[in-house]
């Protein structure tokens, strides 16, 4: 933070695409995995819709946890989407 108060540059190295690398129930502490694979999907698109790493599916994101119907749903280990949304908060930019 001290860099960018100076205006300098300030380099954050991340290596997860999306909005929110992992998908998980609040209410069952259910994982969203993929239904051909098995994999944790990411949330993308500023969570519009979740992706597999791996295989590639695609759907909207979900309304409620198909694992025991819950509607909180939440984000973790946060993506690069995120990421440079905070960053352009933090330097006044977007």
């Amino acid at each position: 933070m001290k860099c960018l108060g100076e205006k300098r540059t300030a380099l954050w190295i991340l290596d997860r695409k999306g909005y929110a690398g992992e998908i998980t129930c609040e209410e069952c502490g259910g994982t969203l995995v993929c239904h051909s694979c098995g994999v944790a999907l990411r949330a993308e698109e500023e969570a519009v819709n979740v992706t597999c790493p791996l295989c590639g599916y695609k759907a909207p994101f979900p309304k409620k946890c198909p694992k025991c119907g819950g509607f909180l749903l939440s984000g973790k280990r946060p993506g690069l989407e995120i990421v440079l949304k905070i960053a352009q908060a933090l330097c006044g930019e977007g």
